[in-house]
């Protein structure tokens, strides 16, 4: 289109696409044009990327990203932090997975969204939840599964547990032979 010049949704889309392509060498290349533009690359940009890396096991690139995040002092959101636990997990390192969670558990309030004046803030929700309880699963730690599913109902500001986590608890217990525990 003639005369239109490319906005930050723009080059987003752009480095989301090449994610998904599992090319991540071409979205740094568009994410260092977009900052040469004096945009900045924000939470959502870096999240993005984080996805495209834990899609295609690029763990190094990964964890480059996370450092890069604290040294621009980007907050991490639920994303970033299911991103982390998906990373950990595929990884086998479970630990460090449960050990993201309750980090970002201690860390101050995200704020999501301000509504008139109240403001809808928290630091994990229940897509981090189920992706908590699906990384024990996966790591045959049905046990650590059930432990963490009875703490999360404590957690403080936690809007979970939530449909999908019911899910991946139910059916990792049950592929792992747990009938009766999956029924209770």
């Amino acid at each position: 289109a003639a005369g239109c010049k490319p906005n930050a949704i723009t080059y987003s889309v752009l480095i989301r696409g090449h994610c998904v392509r599992g090319d991540l060498t071409a979205a740094l290349d568009i994410v260092q044009q977009l900052v040469g533009l004096g945009f900045t690359a924000d939470c959502i940009i870096f999240n993005t990327l984080l996805d495209g890396c834990v899609q295609h096991a690029n763990w190094e690139l990964a964890e480059t990203l996370l450092e890069e995040m604290k040294k621009q002092k980007i907050a991490q959101s639920n994303v970033t932090v299911s991103s982390i636990v998906k990373m950990w997990s595929r990884r086998g390192k479970l630990d460090k997975a449960i050990e993201t969670v309750y980090e970002a558990l201690k860390q101050p309030q995200i704020i999501l969204a301000r509504v008139g004046k109240k403001v809808h803030s928290q630091n994990v929700d229940a897509h981090v939840g189920a992706c908590l309880i699906g990384a024990c699963i996966h790591n045959r730690a049905p046990e650590r599964a059930m432990e963490i599913f009875k703490d999360m109902k404590t957690w403080k500001d936690f809007n979970g547990p939530d449909a999908n986590t019911y899910n991946a608890m139910i059916c990792g217990l049950v592929n792992h032979g747990y009938m009766h525990e999956a029924a209770d």
